[in-house]
């Protein structure tokens, strides 16, 4: 046989060993993720036990929260490098506390981390929710009870799996967007329901809380703020 075609036969047995060790190497590393975790693929900044969520300066980009086996904050594993350094999480006591850096990024950078999930957050159970300069997206929610404090420029959608609330407390300062919905899969024309809610709503802030059915509704309601009630929930006010 040829020198050339040796050499050929033994570049493609390397080439076909190397694929073969790749698929092991993946395959291996594939085996220790944990499929339980909603955020199996962005990088952990920390893990722990927590119920209390903070947020500060992450408007930039969008945040997500879905309920999973253990507590952890992460960021998208493409952008691990860029997001080290400008997200910063800690566990204290009982509450999360992520902070972003603000920094001065090219416009075409800042709309595409606008329409992407580059923070993700998971826990068991989360109780309440204070953010500043946010934008965070909360997904198959179970609590009944809830408080949620938003101020600065931010947006928080909070998405339900359960449509009914012992009690909600809700206060919104400066500019901020709060709505409460049921989960699509669930049925997003359902009902909701509030046994109590007391909000505070100031600065150009509104609350959607239009598919509630609430039968003890406490409002502070600013001069530039608005909140969307639901035709029953007015009946109620009325009646009282």
């Amino acid at each position: 046989m040829k020198k050339a075609t040796w050499m050929l036969v033994i570049l493609g047995l390397f080439l076909f060993l190397g694929v073969i060790t790749s698929s092991l190497i993946l395959r291996n590393k594939f085996g220790k993720i944990d499929k339980t975790d909603p955020f199996w693929n962005y990088t952990k900044l920390t893990t722990g036990s927590f119920h209390h969520i903070v947020l500060l300066n992450s408007n930039q980009t969008q945040v997500s929260f879905l309920p999973g086996r253990t507590g952890s904050v992460g960021v998208l594993n493409f952008w691990e490098s860029e997001l080290k350094q400008r997200v910063h999480a800690s566990i204290v006591n009982d509450t999360l506390f992520v902070r972003m850096v603000p920094r001065d990024d090219p416009p075409g950078m800042r709309d595409w981390m606008s329409y992407h999930i580059l923070i993700a957050i998971s826990a068991p159970e989360i109780y309440s929710v204070q953010a500043r300069d946010a934008n965070l997206n909360m997904y198959k929610m179970k609590q009944k009870n809830f408080t949620v404090n938003l101020s600065g420029k931010s947006r928080m959608e909070f998405e339900t799996y359960t449509p009914d609330f012992d009690s909600l407390s809700i206060t919104q300062n400066d500019s901020t967007q709060l709505k409460f919905e049921m989960a699509d899969e669930i049925g997003s024309s359902m009902t909701l329901h509030a046994k109590s809610l007391y909000s505070s709503i100031h600065g150009y802030s509104i609350l959607d809380i239009g598919h509630f059915q609430i039968d003890a509704y406490h409002p502070l309601i600013g001069t530039g703020s608005a909140v969307t009630l639901s035709g029953g929930t007015l009946a109620t006010i009325s009646k009282n």
